[in-house]
């Protein structure tokens, strides 16, 4: 016989799987994309948490609403590896064997870029949380790629941004970008080669290209100490990130030029990797932790319970894009037929405009008109990093803190 106290927990247990069956009308698969192996597994594993966090939280409270149905929700991860070969393949899988009705993810604008063909044939809507070239949105908008949505900032949220940040606080002859070679960062440094020296004349900008497996970056640095430049931009990333961070403090020009880096040196994870090795350095924050909107805090603090460190921007960026497809999803007339669900589901995503946002962990969030290239607008925010790993916001002007100087 089962004790009293006991009987009592499997009768709880029993009401609440009974209420889960009866609430489970319906599953709904959502795909992610991205590297969760490979050189830039960092990034892609904190994007994928943070799209998990947004779905499991649904799931806990007893599944996703829509209509008079209740449905639960599966998450199904396709890993790049890094590889633009590998994302079509993972992408196709998604779609032709786990049959996900939508899809979010792509750390890599490469990745996604390869992509966009099959995504828009095969009529799955999909929202590029990460990837940042211009010339997605751009894409989307002259192709009419409907099925595809652009949530990430990209090159031209930042390239005037920077200009105008390394003109106040630098005042440079000379600056150099050492970039990865790739969509997103050809694109970025050369429009920053061309804008630039518009906006500080007499400015010289090199640019410096690696692969992403190379991590003897020796032969850059020399480069960098013969041009001798008072501003670096750094948009490499996953492990050659640390590699560089090593060999830039042992080399001593880190007191000689202002450094900024990219998105994963805004990572917590990063920051106590590197153990103080970025002082000094500022990156691209978009969302600190700070009240954005009811939930900013409680994400970060969730996710950091969960995964030991607060979340990356582009984990933060993966949450709200997850957010979105879930509210694209209630909005839309589900049949349980899956191309036509996935139209529906389209349909949702293109909602959700400034009139009708989405509350997510950066604030108010829509998607512009399919002629902008379905974007959403972004709040653009950049932290220096100081002696002890401290933080303070040092753009926009308006919010900046003290800043330090490394070079005096």
């Amino acid at each position: 016989m089962i004790p009293l106290r006991h009987a009592c927990f499997v009768c709880l247990v029993a009401l609440a799987l009974g209420a889960q069956a009866q609430a489970a009308d319906g599953e709904l698969t959502i795909g992610f994309v991205s590297p969760v192996t490979g050189n830039f597994a960092e990034l892609g594993t904190a994007m994928r948490n943070g799209g998990q966090f947004a779905v499991d939280a649904v799931n806990a409270a007893g599944g996703l609403k829509v209509g008079g149905k209740t449905y639960s929700l599966k998450y199904v991860v396709g890993d790049t590896e890094g590889s633009a070969e590998r994302a079509i393949s993972a992408a196709r899988r998604l779609i032709e064997i786990d049959g996900v009705h939508a899809i979010i993810g792509y750390a890599l604008a490469t990745d996604f870029l390869a992509s966009m063909p099959l995504l828009q044939q095969s009529k799955v809507p999909t929202i590029d949380t990460s990837g940042r070239a211009d010339s997605i949105p751009e894409r989307i908008a002259a192709n009419k790629m409907d099925y595809l949505f652009q949530l990430s900032p990209t090159n031209r949220d930042f390239v005037g941004t920077h200009g105008e940040l390394m003109q106040h606080y630098a005042h440079p002859q000379r600056a150099v970008m050492l970039a990865l070679n790739t969509d997103f960062a050809r694109e970025y440094t050369s429009k920053a080669e061309a804008q630039w020296p518009q906006m500080i004349p007499g400015l010289a900008v090199k640019s410096l290209f690696v692969e992403g497996t190379k991590m003897d970056l020796q032969p850059e640095l020399l480069q960098m100490r013969r041009f001798d430049p008072q501003f670096l931009f750094v948009f490499v990333t996953g492990a050659q990130t640390y590699q560089f961070v090593d060999q830039f403090a042992a080399s001593g020009l880190g007191k000689k030029m202002l450094v900024l880096g990219d998105s994963i040196y805004g990572s917590e994870q990063f920051r106590s990797k590197v153990d103080g090795s970025v002082d000094f350095h500022m990156a691209n924050a978009i969302t600190e932790r700070r009240p954005f909107s009811e939930l900013t805090l409680p994400f970060f603090d969730g996710y950091k319970a969960r995964w030991g460190f607060y979340p990356p921007f582009y984990a933060v960026q993966t949450y709200d894009g997850a957010l979105m497809l879930l509210e694209a999803m209630r909005r839309a007339s589900l049949s349980g037929d899956l191309a036509a669900d996935r139209t529906a589901i389209r349909d949702g995503l293109g909602s959700i405009d400034e009139q009708h946002p989405v509350i997510g962990a950066r604030g108010s969030l829509w998607f512009s008109s399919l002629d902008t290239g379905r974007i959403v607008p972004i709040r653009k925010i950049i932290t220096q990093y100081q002696p002890d790993n401290k933080t303070v916001i040092v753009w926009p002007l308006d919010q900046a803190g003290e800043f330090i100087d490394p070079r005096k």
